[in-house]
């Protein structure tokens, strides 16, 4: 017996209610924000780990002393990485602005270890520029990856906690003010036992300030500033 039949049988009436009529159910507990929502049905994002330790031998994260000369791409073509993605349906990529190694892709005005003093177009280049420019070309949603913890700024005997926070939060308001939307920017978390609260809370309110859809992304002491989170292991597999 099926269901209208049941109700006739039992001397029910059924009413239809359309379902413009009905309301939706109120949401409980923990709820998703909007751009958590955006980052979550965006499902594909590709990860450019592009920098310093690309031109070393050998090496997977630089340890903040090779020459900032060194770093000298002959065939740099953001265009084509778009294109790529965009042939193969990823609607979103990341840059490493700057990795652990300190090394930064844009002419930074408050370190000289960067693109500026290398080989590459005789000091006058922008990857971080080239990058953005050419997802907004191609319709990618851009992101940042500025490494919160920095080797080469450890070597400096004047190195304090205190001094590094305003000087990433310098970098940040770079990065989030000068170079358009963008969607993500991440705060890995090697090597930043040092950076608590106080620290992030002043770089949240910059990210937040200068980019209020950026979706940021946080492990370990940066988790309660954090829209997503690394979710704990290295092996691409969540609990």
């Amino acid at each position: 017996m099926n269901l209208r039949n049941f109700f006739l049988a039992a001397g029910i009436a059924a009413v239809a209610v359309p379902v413009w009529g009905q309301k939706a159910p109120e949401p409980y507990g923990l709820t998703p924000s909007v751009r958590q929502v955006e980052w979550y049905n965006r499902e594909m994002i590709a990860f450019f780990h592009f920098g310093i330790n690309t031109f070393e031998e050998y090496v997977n994260e630089g340890d903040g002393r090779a020459p900032a000369a060194i770093f000298n791409p002959t065939a740099l073509d953001c265009g084509q990485w778009m294109r790529t993605l965009q042939s193969a349906g990823i609607p979103s990529a990341i840059i490493t602005a700057k990795h652990a190694d300190g090394f930064c892709l844009w002419p930074s005005k408050y370190t000289d270890y960067g693109v500026k003093n290398s080989a590459w177009k005789n000091g006058k280049g922008d990857v971080v520029r080239e990058f953005v420019d050419a997802c907004e070309e191609y319709g990618i949603k851009a992101g940042i990856y500025l490494g919160p913890h920095d080797r080469h700024e450890h070597l400096s005997p004047l190195y304090t906690t205190e001094k590094y926070k305003q000087y990433y939060g310098h970098q940040l308001e770079e990065l989030m003010g000068d170079y358009g939307k963008v969607w993500e920017t991440w705060w890995d978390g090697a090597g930043t036992d040092e950076l608590t609260t106080p620290v992030y809370t002043h770089w949240y309110k910059i990210v937040r300030e200068k980019q209020p859809d950026c979706v940021i992304f946080g492990t370990k002491n940066s988790y309660p500033f954090a829209d997503v989170r690394w979710m704990g292991n290295e092996s691409g597999k969540a609990g």
